[in-house]
């Protein structure tokens, strides 16, 4: 299982609705707590990886979903012979409005991007404005503004962020709504990202005078993934954590050892802690 989301309307009692992602079977979903699970039609989509969904919030029939198996290919290793299957790319995003029953394809642009391979690994949809979702992918964030637009062939896609600065950045996972403000939104890739303008434009969060410059972690770590939420706590509305996975070079038993790291920040709205 790659995800798990709550239905938009969730609140336990009177709607008990969650869906799960799995890499290889498709979306699922529960109605009542997690108890029952059932597949929701995705058996005859062209790629039963399933990396993300998402829900109108106005309109809960209609379901959003990104494919692709989210963290790349599988290995078995078998030493001294070992061997892995084929990366299982994108075919694209999908939308249902009819809770699931049939699925569309809205991939006007955002297919063509991928001909040489790729994947999603995030989707999220604006709480305020369903039109405007934002992925997740391996190519950069992408943004459509007419998401729910009637012909699915409409919907139109544009990358808006693959890097900052001339750095560009392959590996985006992370993408979150600021829980009060939605025109700011949050990205992580191998950097982490904000945008104040709903993805016009964005700059990198960290730096030497933020509290967390990513290129002078002790002990010459270097970045694997970042991933990040927020939280709509009470006083906590310009917290972003930020979870941070690489590797690190240590000395043992006389010896250099590159070793799995990781990190774990708190960002209040002018640092990082």
């Amino acid at each position: 299982m790659h995800r798990i989301t709550f239905a938009a309307n969730y609140d336990a009692i009177n709607c008990q609705t969650i869906y799960a992602c799995s890499s290889f079977g498709g979306l699922w979903r529960s109605i009542d707590n997690g108890e029952h699970w059932s597949n929701v039609n995705t058996d005859l989509l062209p790629f039963t990886g399933v990396a993300d969904v998402c829900v109108n919030p106005d309109d809960t029939l209609q379901i959003f979903i990104c494919t692709g198996y989210a963290d790349g290919g599988t290995s078995l290793k078998y030493c001294p012979n070992w061997g892995s299957i084929n990366p299982l790319f994108t075919q694209g995003i999908y939308r249902s409005s009819d809770y699931g029953e049939s699925w569309d394809p809205i991939n006007d642009v955002f297919l063509e991007d991928f001909e040489d391979g790729g994947t999603c690994r995030r989707i999220i949809i604006n709480p305020t404005n369903p039109d405007q979702i934002f992925v997740a992918t391996t190519l950069g964030i992408y943004r459509t503004n007419n998401a729910t637009e009637a012909d699915p062939n409409d919907v139109t896609w544009e990358n808006v962020l693959s890097g900052v600065n001339g750095n560009v950045d392959l590996e985006f996972r992370g993408l979150a709504f600021h829980p009060i403000n939605h025109d700011t939104i949050y990205a992580s890739g191998q950097d982490i990202y904000r945008s104040i303008n709903g993805g016009d434009s964005w700059v990198s969060l960290t730096g030497p005078t933020t509290g967390l410059d990513l290129d002078n972690l002790p002990n010459s770590f270097s970045v694997s993934r970042i991933n990040i939420a927020v939280t709509p706590a009470q006083g906590a509305m310009d917290t972003l954590f930020a979870y941070i996975q690489g590797s690190e070079i240590v000395t043992i038993n006389n010896k250099e050892t590159l070793r799995t790291c990781l990190y774990i920040y708190l960002y209040d709205g002018d640092n990082w802690h």
